[in-house]
């Protein structure tokens, strides 16, 4: 393989910087096996894997010799650390971020090119594609064709291996700060505007970022998300919402649920930035735990979305009548020691649903 996992020379004025390298379908494939490149979900638009007929579009590409079109954006995390360690002011957030990849094997992050990646892996791993009709399956090699409606293995040596070495263009990271990071995420994506959110799910809080990016990533967890009004996965607005009961755990008092109160969450570099402690994040996951034992008996029953806003305040009520910690709505009703445990959720949801209905009914009639 060629890269190599060493420092550059680097000018220390110079706060990112990318290096062009050519390497192969293989190399990239090897790493992803050998763990050695991950993929922080961060740095991507879509944590979905691509659908079939993508996938398959794809490999035929490849195969075409059009593995090289795109350009990939990866961190040499090695090279990187070396670099910050040797500067004149080190950072020692970033120093342990990096730290923290270099720790569980991962000497290498891609920043662009995570469906290709995996794509790439997937069916070297025995994915077979499903060719759209019209599409030529054959492969004119040495004089021979050679059908590519197979699985990788299943095709012989000499083909596997020419599809291996198709080269790729990589743009390697080897000097960065987590600002210009997440920057680099944002202007690579250029050619499709992000949404906000998504600009800041590549924010550098790492419990805010990381904590949403893991509760979202439950598979059934996500499909209740997908049940509320406006959530859509693939654009990442269940990471919005999950952001504004985030932000709920950080201020029970002065509640606000405005996207714009979000950024300061995600963006160490922004004025005003909010930490998130491990302790939130424990407290975000416990209660939406709850409310999801409490309300998805109900939304599955719905044929259409349920309210945002009554998600929200279910949320926030599971989180003030369990909570002990001082709010002076809930210490001037109940006393500064006295909460409550939810012992029957799917009771509790049901009157929650049944009882928010009124209200919010009464409200606006």
């Amino acid at each position: 393989m060629a890269v190599e996992n060493k420092s550059a020379p680097i000018a220390d004025t110079q706060e990112l910087v990318l290096e062009p390298m050519f390497l192969s379908i293989g190399d990239l494939v090897l790493l992803k096996q050998s763990n050695q490149i991950t993929i922080p979900n961060a740095y991507q638009r879509n944590y979905q894997a691509w659908k079939l007929d993508k996938y398959s579009s794809f490999i035929i590409g490849n195969w075409r010799g059009f593995a090289s079109k795109d350009n990939y954006i990866i961190v040499d995390v090695r090279a990187c650390y070396e670099n910050e360690k040797n500067s004149d002011n080190p950072s020692k957030a970033f120093l342990d971020h990096l730290k923290g990849y270099l720790d569980n094997g991962h000497t290498y992050l891609a920043v662009d090119g995570q469906h290709r990646i995996e794509s790439n892996t997937e069916y070297v791993n025995g994915k077979v594609p499903k060719f759209a009709k019209g599409v030529d399956q054959t492969l004119l090699f040495q004089d021979n064709k050679v059908n590519l409606n197979l699985s990788f293995m299943d095709l012989p040596q000499p083909i596997r291996e020419f599809y291996l070495d198709q080269p790729v263009i990589v743009s390697m990271v080897t000097k960065a700060s987590l600002p210009s990071l997440k920057k680099l995420f944002v202007t690579s994506n250029d050619g499709v505007p992000l949404k906000k959110i998504e600009k800041g799910m590549a924010g550098n809080a790492p419990n805010a970022v990381d904590g949403i990016l893991d509760l979202v990533g439950i598979q059934h967890y996500r499909e209740f998300l997908c049940k509320v009004s406006g959530i859509k996965s693939l654009s990442k607005t269940d990471c919005e919402l999950v952001g504004k009961l985030l932000n709920f755990e950080h201020d029970r008092v002065m509640v606000n649920t405005e996207p714009s109160s979000l950024d300061v969450l995600f963006h160490t570099d922004m004025d005003g930035y909010k930490p998130t402690s491990k302790a939130e994040v424990k407290r975000l996951n416990r209660n939406f735990g709850t409310l999801y034992d409490a309300l998805s008996p109900k939304l599955d029953e719905g044929k259409n979305k349920y309210n945002v806003g009554k998600f929200i305040n279910g949320y926030m009520l599971t989180s003030l009548i369990t909570d002990t910690r001082h709010h002076p709505l809930m210490d001037d009703i109940f006393g500064t020691t006295t909460r409550f445990k939810i012992s029957d959720p799917v009771g509790f949801g049901e009157w929650f649903v049944k009882a928010e209905d009124i209200r919010m009914n009464d409200k606006y009639e």
